[in-house]
């Protein structure tokens, strides 16, 4: 994961396969943050359909 790997392998513990990794879970709320910011870079929005 590259969150993971810019931070020095700071929250993996194991890369079980190509969808689950196992954490260190005291950083856990710190990863899910980072994730949210990651995603809201990428991800839109749905728009909302209920303006026309």
């Amino acid at each position: 994961m590259k969150i993971d790997a810019e931070r020095g392998n700071e929250f993996i513990v194991e890369d079980i396969d190509d969808e689950t990794v196992l954490i260190k879970p005291r950083t856990e709320d710190r990863l899910k943050a980072l994730l949210r910011d990651a995603l809201k870079d990428t991800v839109r929005e749905p728009e909302d359909s209920s303006s026309e």
